[in-house]
């Protein structure tokens, strides 16, 4: 669990978020420098993101009715970078 007190108290907002998503991700964490001109420009960055649900009846309702998973892909390899002060809406 992240706590404010093992956080950084210094640089801004973002610097912040960063580093506690990094941690959260289980990144490796950067430098105080590399996250400075990271923040400069991009706030979030994802790539390739992917997302699939799965949307069939529940296991027994399948076995009995004898039908197969159904699923659901929402996203396929969407990628997008949200800069300083940009909403992506």
């Amino acid at each position: 669990m992240l706590d404010a007190r093992t956080e950084p108290q210094t640089g801004d907002r973002a610097e912040r978020i960063a580093h506690m998503a990094a941690r959260l991700a289980g990144a490796p964490l950067m430098s105080a420098d590399d996250m400075a001109i990271a923040s400069a420009e991009t706030l979030v960055e994802v790539k390739n993101l992917s997302r699939v649900f799965d949307v069939s009846k529940p296991w027994l309702n399948r076995v009995i009715e004898r039908e197969d998973q159904k699923f659901l892909k929402a996203v396929t390899d969407v990628s997008f970078t949200i800069g300083r002060r940009e909403t992506l809406a």
